[in-house]
């Protein structure tokens, strides 16, 4: 495991520490969070995600907005994603994001501990989360405490 988390690093040092990973076969957990990361450093870590080993990636408390996730979505939609444990928790992350997820998960059966903790995901995503989680049964955990999730959808 790789934790270099509240460094503050930002995009420029992610992008150093990306062509680093880049074929690394040995390392499985990386836990870049708390280092200012936006869209550049995290399309940075995408690029590499299909060259290494990589089962739990960990990029909480950075400015990640939608994007982020879209981009991440595409890459967990190909069957050769290796990632079992996501965490974006505190990534000022919307239901566009979400939405693009869940699309995601549908078809990958690898994802099954999802932390996405205080972010901005709304009721208006709960019917698509409920949908996911009746198709894909290899999801263990999903945390979506911190949101504007209704209590209602429980009840479905």
């Amino acid at each position: 495991m790789l934790s270099i988390k509240g460094n503050f690093i930002g995009d420029e040092g992610i992008t150093y520490l990306s062509q680093a990973l880049n074929n690394n076969k040995f390392l499985q957990e990386l836990d870049v969070s708390f280092n200012e990361i936006g869209l550049p450093g995290f399309n940075e870590i995408i690029t590499v995600l299909p060259n290494c080993n990589l089962i739990s990636l960990i990029c909480s408390r950075n400015p990640l907005g939608d994007e982020c996730l879209i981009k991440l979505s595409d890459h967990l939609m190909d069957k050769s994603s290796k990632i079992k444990r996501l965490e974006l928790c505190t990534c000022k992350l919307n239901d566009k994001g979400l939405a693009s997820l869940l699309k995601a998960l549908q078809g990958n059966k690898n994802l099954s501990n999802i932390r996405l903790t205080d972010n901005y995901f709304s009721e208006n995503i709960e019917v698509l989360l409920i949908s996911t989680l009746n198709t894909n049964t290899t999801i263990v955990e999903i945390a979506l405490g911190g949101n504007r999730l209704s209590h209602s959808c429980l009840k479905k």
